[in-house]
């Protein structure tokens, strides 16, 4: 499925969802794997999208609502037997849920390098890098051959290239890149070779997102829950190659 078509469908659920209830706004349930809730879906059980937040109830065990907010900022409220503690606000929150959920339970690996090509050849994606660097494989099954390039216009100022063994992850160091400027990055395997243009985003804006990031294994223990809630914050943001590339981390 094309990713422009997984956006159509997206907003047809969203409208679908806010003709039923205007005031109906969708939240990722996470928590205990065992706890139990009443949704407007039927009982459910961690993880899992429930499109209605508000009418949660928790039957047993410990869950939380999770949503990124209007100011980009994660939301993890707890779910009791009276409902959640705090439920986004119509209008907020759904189409990172949405995104995020769609992206984890559909099998979309094969037609990663189409899809991360396909945002290329748009204006550049902005792209967060960490301190402790980007991950773009978490392990290829042959030897990769890495080239980065600093861009200005078409012209490449200056490039490096490293090689990672199989089975290494692929990581995109932040160290020795220029933060907000664009580059071209290649990875060569084999016979197959994918290739991005990205925008870092400046220190600046990525010290912000940073700070957003730290917050949320304070609230979620579970690491594939952080990873979640961490692709519907890069969502809000519209840092989408973040998001593609968490998600990932989960197949």
């Amino acid at each position: 499925m094309s990713a422009k078509l997984i956006g159509w469908c997206i907003l047809f659920i969203m409208q679908c969802v806010c003709m039923t209830n205007v005031s109906a706004a969708p939240c990722l349930v996470i928590g205990e794997t065992t706890a139990k809730l009443a949704s407007s879906e039927g009982e459910r059980s961690p993880v899992f999208m429930a499109p209605s937040c508000e009418s949660l109830r928790l039957v047993s065990g410990k869950a939380q609502a999770s949503w990124v907010g209007r100011d980009g900022k994660p939301r993890i409220a707890p779910i009791s037997a009276s409902g959640p503690d705090a439920s986004p606000e119509a209008g907020v929150a759904e189409r990172s849920v949405y995104l995020v959920w769609t992206e984890l339970t559909s099998k979309r690996e094969a037609q990663r390098p189409a899809f991360m090509r396909a945002l290329s050849k748009e204006r550049e994606p902005r792209v967060f890098v960490p301190e402790e660097g980007l991950v773009l494989l978490s392990g290829a099954d042959t030897l990769s051959e890495v080239r980065v390039a600093l861009l200005k216009g078409e012209a490449e100022v200056s490039a490096t290239s490293f090689q990672v063994d199989a089975g290494s992850p692929v990581r995109l160091d932040r160290a020795g890149l220029a933060l907000g400027e664009v580059y071209r990055i290649q990875i060569r395997r084999g016979e197959l070779t994918e290739q991005w243009r990205w925008r870092i985003l400046t220190l600046e804006e990525s010290l912000k997102v940073q700070e957003q990031l730290h917050a949320i294994p304070l609230s979620v223990p579970d690491r594939s829950q952080q990873i979640l809630v961490q692709a519907m914050l890069f969502e809000q943001l519209q840092l989408r190659v973040n998001r593609a590339l968490a998600i990932q981390s989960l197949h």
